[in-house]
């Protein structure tokens, strides 16, 4: 259903839509309309299925390795699922991609029209994209270490060697393990493949709404604090722009006075409106370990993709410190290396971080 008919399907229906700066005011309003409704009913529904597939053909393989080989087996099933592939994930191929760029082998045009609809907090259309920040492209592709294509494929070989003897090593139970092993890596890689598809229609909707505020005259960024259905209605609306100046007013000083932990949890609502130093008076932080590697390197906290200088500090074996990370910062991760290390605020054992 994926692969052979949504993935063909959504890609003709983006690249029929006509470019934004040929439509007027009206058609851009229903073509972000459109857009809305194709990313709910199609590409976000299709993201939660295979999302959910994968996550259960991760836990049942977890647990058959478990009842096989007990105390080995989260470093087998991280084993098992890490070398996807880089055909299979569109976000590593991008690293490949930045290291051609830098060796001239394609352009950076070629660049952004494959990967420029991806960005820093990509659900978030508020935040650029990387065709807006072209500059970001060249300077990732200075950091990566050329032999990132032979990595990927290191990595590749050797999932399939340690998969090739646990099954031979789990008897009469090897068929079972094998199958269990190739449905966890059909389905984990969808998710990424999905959502690097549906980003394109997030790109759309960033882009519709900056020529529709160019041509209204409104303040940069004033009109991502209307929801998309009062876009929809946006010229029959006139009282639309005092609505979101309100709600942009309303939000500076809630982000001034009240600190929101990125994570809560119901039995710790006091948390919000103190720091986290201040939440446990500790300055030691423990987390969750999702790989059974150590690494000892110079921390680089990255608060976000726009911070160009702390990104120029990362080097291999660097420890890349950040809030929270996804697809985007897959060059970063590239850059840092097997030999460095990768703490977040944010994730789990499924998160974008841990599994790359």
């Amino acid at each position: 259903e994926c692969t052979l008919n949504f993935i063909p399907t959504w890609r003709s229906k983006i690249d029929a839509l006509r470019a934004v700066t040929t439509l007027d005011n009206v058609e851009l309003c229903e073509q972000y309309t459109d857009m809305v409704r194709m990313l709910r009913d199609e590409a976000c529904a299709m993201f939660v299925k295979v999302a959910r597939i994968g996550f259960f053909a991760y836990v049942r393989l977890e647990r058959l390795l478990q009842k096989l080989f007990s105390g080995d087996a989260d470093r087998y099933a991280q084993g098992l699922i890490a070398g996807i592939p880089r055909t299979e994930n569109p976000n590593l191929q991008m690293n490949v991609d930045l290291v051609r760029l830098h060796r001239g082998e394609i352009s950076l045009d070629v660049l952004v029209r494959q990967y420029g609809h991806l960005g820093v907090h990509e659900l978030e259309i508020a935040f650029p994209r990387y065709r807006e920040q072209m500059e970001m492209f060249e300077a990732l592709s200075a950091q990566l270490t050329p032999d990132i294509e032979t990595s990927l494929d290191d990595k590749v070989r050797q999932s399939h060697a340690l998969r090739q003897r646990l099954v031979e090593e789990a008897g009469d139970k090897g068929q079972e393990l094998d199958y269990a092993i190739e449905i966890t890596r059909t389905y984990l890689p969808l998710r990424e493949l999905v959502k690097f598809e549906y980003l394109r229609g997030y790109d759309i909707l960033r882009n519709i709404s900056q020529v529709l505020e160019m041509r209204l005259g409104w303040d940069n960024g004033l009109i991502f604090f209307l929801y998309p259905d009062e876009i929809s209605v946006l010229l029959e609306d006139s009282n639309m722009r005092n609505r979101a100046e309100g709600r942009r007013r309303e939000h500076d000083e809630n982000v001034e006075e009240v600190y929101v932990p990125a994570v809560f949890f119901s039995n710790r609502l006091k948390d919000i409106g103190r720091f986290a130093l201040e939440a446990d008076g500790s300055e030691i932080f423990s987390g969750i370990g999702v790989s059974n590697a150590m690494a000892v390197g110079q921390v680089v906290i990255v608060k976000d993709l726009r911070d160009t200088a702390s990104i120029a500090l990362l080097k291999p074996g660097s420890i890349l410190v950040a809030s929270m990370t996804d697809p985007a910062w897959s060059p970063l991760f590239s850059i840092v290396g097997s030999a460095g290390g990768l703490i977040t605020e944010v994730g789990g054992m499924l998160a974008h971080g841990a599994i790359y």
